[in-house]
């Protein structure tokens, strides 16, 4: 496999790592938590099934739709995030808003995955914007990761799910939404039915390039419970911070099940998808914190140039060995 060389600058190279190095330095901070799914979409031969890199409760095999019909919505190799020979995206590209013949969704067909209520939880993915964030004034709730009891969607009964939101009210274009779904359906949030908006223009500033995204919440608390993180290949975004709770009482937690389903980028009837691409969408058990979240951000990122690489994979190994060996 050839490894990718980025664009980016040494010096450019240097303050990520400088960043990297010191939120990975905090490691020991976060609660304990495991990595229960993840979809990254690397294979080298495509088709029309995505199989799970990870999948702690078994099951988590979904299938590529498009129009109603099983297909291939692999990217070419080497159009993954970190720009690697080997490195695929889910390719959705192609889809037209508000039109199921013409929407493509990656989504489990068996409802096979065993997960369980989860008190705290954190979810992460990368998507590309075909075009870009451009504000607009027209409705659009476009999925990106749902999962969930049944066939999930956001706001459905056990269920969790994030979505672009865009809509003619005070949180305006290109927010992200966080939506939680109890026994009873949808659990009203800090913007009422709507779950948690992020505010107007949130995602607008990533443009067209590869956006990172991570939800981190810990339902057993009554107030800031959940930060939300965006990035880009080159960095990471300080967290907002909100408190999602149910008319001022702790969640608890959110139950998916032992016959959970996920969906990708669209919702089961195809109408509600994001139009792009997206790569590396991941579930974890725990609240991860923000040296954690960076860590999942930074490993996907294009490969810097050899000569700094060393030195701060060298820098990376001094800070990993003396927190201790940790997954992400």
């Amino acid at each position: 496999m050839k490894t990718f060389v980025s664009n980016r600058s040494i010096t450019g190279c240097f303050k990520q790592s400088a960043l990297t190095l010191a939120l990975l330095a905090g490691l020991t901070a976060s609660a304990p938590a495991q990595l229960l799914y993840q979809w990254n979409f690397d294979t080298a031969v495509s088709g029309t099934t995505v199989a799970p890199n990870v999948a702690v409760g078994g099951g988590g095999g979904l299938t590529m739709n498009y129009g109603g019909v099983a297909t291939d919505l692999y990217g070419p190799l080497g159009g993954g995030v970190s720009g690697g020979a080997g490195d695929r995206a889910f390719a959705n590209n192609n889809n037209t808003y508000n039109n199921s013949a013409q929407g493509g969704v990656v989504q489990s067909t068996a409802g096979d995955m065993n997960i369980g209520a989860l008190s705290q939880f954190t979810l992460t993915g990368w998507i590309k914007a075909d075009g870009g964030f451009s504000a607009n004034t027209a409705n659009s709730f476009k999925r990106l990761f749902v999962i969930g009891q049944g066939t999930p969607d956001v706001g459905s009964a056990n269920s969790i799910g994030v979505a672009t939101y865009t809509a003619n009210n005070a949180n305006g274009t290109n927010s992200f939404q966080l939506k939680l779904g109890g026994a009873g359906g949808n659990i009203a949030g800090p913007n009422g039915g709507d779950g948690l908006l992020t505010g107007a223009d949130t995602l607008t500033p990533f443009g067209s390039g590869w956006t990172f995204f991570a939800v981190s919440a810990d339902l057993s608390l009554t107030a800031n419970n959940v930060s939300i993180y965006f990035g880009s290949q080159g960095s990471l975004n300080s967290p907002l911070t909100f408190s999602f709770n149910n008319a001022g009482v702790a969640i608890g937690s959110i139950n998916l099940g032992a016959t959970a389903s996920a969906l990708l980028l669209n919702n089961s009837s195809r109408a509600r998808g994001f139009d792009g691409f997206g790569d590396d969408f991941r579930l974890y058990s725990g609240a991860l914190d923000a040296a954690t979240v960076e860590g999942i951000r930074f490993a996907a990122t294009p490969v810097p140039e050899p000569g700094v690489g060393a030195l701060v994979g060298l820098g990376l190994l001094v800070v990993i060995g003396a927190v201790g060996r940790r997954n992400v």
